[in-house]
């Protein structure tokens, strides 16, 4: 299959490549990708695509790599 890219030319790449070079399941990185943590990822067919700028713009970014505390609060 000839590489996928986005307008511009940058390349895409599945949720099951950024999860091999990230080192974290496919299914961490699709819910990553539900957060707004990989700018400009997309579903086509039911398959998560993130563009290789969205994974340099998380890898930059170590706050989009921390997730949000969960507050405990009970009433």
């Amino acid at each position: 299959m000839d590489k996928l890219t986005v307008e511009g030319g940058g390349a895409v790449l599945t949720a099951k490549e950024v999860a091999e070079r990230v080192g974290v399941d496919a299914s961490r990185i699709r819910q990553l990708c539900i957060e707004g943590r990989f700018p400009g990822s997309f579903v086509v067919a039911n398959r998560r695509f993130i563009p290789e700028s969205g994974l340099e713009a998380y890898l930059a970014n170590p706050d989009k790599r921390k997730k949000a505390p969960v507050s405990r609060e009970t009433g």
